[in-house]
């Protein structure tokens, strides 16, 4: 059987000695072993349970979540409706941050769609008397799309009133 020192695990995963002594702390390695003298020491099947910490951190997960699931995993069989539902609720979780996180990409390509055009004429009035209809296509979709979401809409103001957008 190969074993490791925390140092060569913490290589092996890529994760700092700091970072695992934290894990182990907090609960994540209740598989983990300690030779005579009190260190750890990891086998090569503990491999597979860092690896699933380190992608479930990854992907947000919280550590309290992730020890539940490390926990779950070691019961067997008899878990698997729970970490499936852990996991699909987690996936819902990242899912709605990546919507979020394409919104701000979308109020970030206006914004710089708009420093673009206001660069190219040397001014931002240019703004002051444009028109919908001479605004992109994909810009009006993210301005109606985003316009309501508080924390992107002050990014997104455009120095235009309602008047001006008709055609």
């Amino acid at each position: 059987m190969v074993v490791y020192k925390i140092s060569e695990i913490a290589k092996k995963v890529n994760i700092s000695v700091h970072t695992l002594h934290y894990y182990d702390k907090v609960g994540l390695f209740p598989f983990l072993e300690r030779d005579k003298v009190g260190n750890r020491i990891f086998k090569d099947e503990d491999l597979t349970y860092l690896h699933i910490i380190n992608f479930l951190k990854k992907s947000g997960m919280a550590l309290k979540k992730i020890k539940e699931y490390i926990e779950l995993s070691l019961q067997g069989d008899s878990t698997l409706k729970k970490r499936e539902t852990l996991i699909l609720e987690h996936k819902k979780e990242v899912e709605l941050k990546i919507s979020e996180l394409k919104d701000i990409l979308d109020a970030m390509d206006y914004k710089l769609w708009y420093y673009k055009v206001a660069v190219e004429a040397g001014t931002s009035k240019i703004f002051d008397n444009l028109k919908k209809n001479e605004i992109p296509k994909k810009m009006q979709k993210t301005i109606e799309k985003l316009n309501n979401v508080d924390c992107i809409k002050e990014f997104l103001k455009i120095e235009m009133s309602k008047d001006k957008e008709k055609k």
